[in-house]
């Protein structure tokens, strides 16, 4: 259990003090008498109201309450219902009720003047334990906390109200008259843990016994309804904060998710990666196969109603070819476009290749016919927003977007809970209502277990545990493959890394059969290139680098260092422990080249957005397809022009002379051989390590429907149907 943080702990003492941190959140009296959570209504933080459409939309239905499902309370008691956590109880009709949004705890329940008090936490378990372990761990963390070894009795186990089993100790503690007690109720969920705190002066505590036994006693858990949004109308997934919801400035795959489902472009991917339509009702090309013109949906609109224009097609490709907004994904992936370049150059202040033809038609032309060009289009850099919304509400405008996509953003408050809302004028008309998405709550799988979402992304032992047929979540666990490749780069312009036989020896020091099967447990697939298996282009045929100690240890010292080895730093994203795979590198690089590496970590958080600039000599790299074409690969990685993503800036002039070529190769068969002659020079020239490719496993309840993740790592959520919950 989640040890309680000080804060909880100093509320918990407080016992005749009004608590002026925790107020204002007292939610409100429906007719029933229920009062329901302010967490619900308005979640603490940065809440964002979201624009409606012109004159309402009446395709979208509007979230309303759960029915009470606790009963109607006694006279003199109201009920407090939390839905977005699932829990219930009645209380004293005088007493306030404030939420607590720290280290656990839900809300706190307090008669007037500051006692007793009622606090709720929540909280994730590692394994589904027994109550009276789950109790000894919070008399632990009590006892250990309060002073002069507080006197613990042991109530042992209770049935509340509704027969839900629960145990109870009693904790006293303080003396000279103003000896206090705190009853602590546990009752869990499966893997979730409900501790409910009551406390007061022990003399106060026995003049509010029955108010405090009816509150305890009244407790209820039900399934939770996040913000308001009953479970069964919700497809509900673990996930992180996005690092950004700007289109032209995401770049990994946690703001890729929202990113995907709040915007559209033109073109979309479907689930077999076919380029469709999107907000396009059609496109030519013309003979040469550089002059795309597009014409837009007559139902093409912004989430606030506003019809979608040609002139927003031009503005949104401006915008995210600005200079000042220093875009890491614009040259790469809308770069094809005519005077793109010489824009983010600072050498015109427009894009020459894009015309507004008509207000439904837009003209974009390329420097050269691109077999690739509109699956680049998919790309969020070519997403279309709104300038009004962008020019209106300052630098961080994408925290209250006006989207064109699938779905709206409800509600996001960071750290906490982020709601997707389906969008029903859109042309993909998502069958799903709402995409809830809890924030780093806990362990995707104890999550899972609990029954808090719908659908988890797993890995490590996880996925053993689900494979296992004993487990009662057995056949539903499903893998994605994935157009993905985890690698080491090489800063190749810096000593040592500049020196090829020095690159060699680094790796073929390294056993990568061994480090699959030690680290990953055979759960990843042995890459001995750039190309991920099933990716066009892909070759068996590759020749990759052996695992030959003998023959490294040899290039090592007659490499141009060997005697005056410099210092070698590895670059990797974590804080503290060293992930497992880095340590086997490292141990490797040791025992057979004597080299010491040292290990820098930086915020896994925004690792990919700080690499570029803080790259040392050795560093981890994981990329997954944009586009299901090697370009995205080889291209797009390993070109000398590409800084933004040519991380260790190799430059080799025959491997850009091969990938130039094939930019324009018309003749699919003769494009992917180009490219596999291109891959094959960049194995030899051991510019990377490849480690792994591997496939998403995701546990998924068996009334989802339709959740598929595509080899590209984005879930298409507007094609999941829920059914009903047997």
């Amino acid at each position: 259990m989640s040890r309680l943080s000080p804060r909880i702990l100093l509320l918990l003492l407080m016992l005749t003090v009004v608590l002026t941190a925790c107020s204002g959140g007292g939610g409100s009296e429906s007719d029933d008498g229920a009062t329901t959570s302010a967490a619900t209504a308005t979640a603490a933080g940065t809440a964002m109201p979201i624009p409606r459409p012109l004159g309402g939309d009446p395709g979208v239905p509007t979230p309303t309450p759960l029915p009470n499902p606790i009963g109607g309370p006694p006279n003199g008691y109201r009920t407090y219902m939390n839905e977005s956590q699932g829990f219930a109880f009645h209380h004293p009709r005088g007493w306030d009720v404030s939420p607590v949004p720290v280290g656990g705890a839900e809300v706190l329940i307090q008669a007037p003047g500051g006692a007793p008090q009622v606090i709720v936490y929540r909280t994730i378990e590692a394994s589904d334990s027994p109550l009276s372990e789950r109790m000894d761990q919070v008399v632990g963390d009590f006892t250990a906390a309060l002073k002069g070894s507080p006197r613990v009795e042991r109530r042992g186990a209770v049935t509340l109200d509704d027969g839900t089993p629960a145990e109870r100790t009693d904790l006293f503690f303080g003396g000279s008259g103003l000896e206090a007690m705190i009853r602590l109720q546990v009752v869990a969920r499966q893997a979730q843990t409900y501790l409910v705190t009551a406390s007061a002066p022990v003399g106060l505590f026995g003049n509010e016994e029955d108010a405090i036994s009816t509150v305890l006693d009244s407790l209820v858990l039900f399934p939770a309804a996040g913000y308001g949004v009953a479970r069964e109308r919700a497809l509900t997934m673990a996930w992180l904060d996005p690092i950004t919801l700007d289109p032209a400035m995401s770049r990994e795959s946690r703001s890729h998710l929202i990113v995907a489902h709040l915007y559209s472009g033109l073109v979309r991917f479907d689930h077999n990666l076919r380029v469709r339509l999107d907000l396009a009702a059609s496109v030519e090309v013309d003979d040469s196969g550089t002059i795309y013109t597009f014409t837009l949906r007559d139902d093409a609109s912004f989430h606030d109603g506003r019809a979608i224009t040609a002139e927003d097609v031009r503005y949104s490709i401006e915008r995210a070819t600005e200079p000042e907004l220093h875009s890491a994904t614009a040259a790469a992936y809308l770069g094809d476009i005519v005077g793109v370049i010489d824009k983010l150059e600072g050498r015109a202040d427009s894009v020459r290749g894009v015309r507004v033809v008509d207000e439904r038609t837009v003209r974009i032309t390329v420097d050269a016919p691109k077999a690739y060009f509109l699956a680049k289009l998919t790309y969020p850099a070519g997403a279309i927003v709104d300038k009004e919304t962008i020019e209106g509400r300052g630098v961080e405008w994408w925290r209250q977007p006006n989207g064109s996509g699938p779905f709206e953003l409800r509600e996001w408050t960071e750290g906490e809970v982020l709601v997707l809302e389906r969008y029903s004028l859109h042309p993909a008309r998502s069958t799903l209502e709402y995409a809830v998405f809890p924030i780093q709550a806990g362990v995707p799988m104890r999550m899972y277990e609990a029954d808090l979402v719908d659908v988890a992304f797993i890995g490590g032992a996880d996925i053993d545990r689900a494979l296992d047929p004993a487990n009662a979540f057995a056949g539903q666990l499903d893998i994605f493959p994935q157009f993905n490749s985890n690698f080491v780069g090489f800063n190749t312009q810096e000593p040592p890394f500049d020196d090829r036989d020095t690159r060699l020896a680094f790796a073929m020091a390294i056993d990568r059969a061994q480090m699959l099967d030690v680290v990953f447990d055979g759960k990843a697939e042995l890459a001995q290139g750039l190309l991920p298996p099933g990716m066009p282009g892909s070759s068996e045929g590759l020749r990759g680098i052996p695992h030959d100690p003998a023959r490294a240890k040899a290039l090592f010292d007659g490499a141009k260092y060997a005697g005056n080895f410099p210092p070698v730093v590895y670059t990797t994203s974590g804080f503290g422990t060293v992930p497992a795979d880095v340590q086997f590198l490292v141990e490797a690089w040791s025992d057979v080249l004597g080299v010491t590496v040292e290990v820098r970590q930086l915020e896994p958080d925004s690792y990919f957005y700080q690499l570029e600039a803080q790259v040392d000599n050795l560093f981890d790299y994981g990329w997954i397809a944009d586009y299901p074409d090697p370009e995205n690969f080889l291209d797009l990685l390993f070109h000398s022009e590409h800084a933004g993503n040519n991380v260790g800036d190799y430059a080799n002039p025959a491997f850009d002379r091969l990938v130039e070529a094939a930019r324009t190769e018309q003749d699919f068969d003769r494009r992917m051989a180009i490219y596999a002659e291109a891959e094959q020079m960049l194995v030899d020239d051991a510019a990377l390590i490849p480690l792994s490719h591997g496939p998403d496993y995701v546990l998924t309840k068996p009334y989802v429907e339709g959740f598929t993740v595509s080899p590209l790592g984005i879930p298409l959520l507007q094609n999941v149907r829920l059914l009903p919950r047997e």
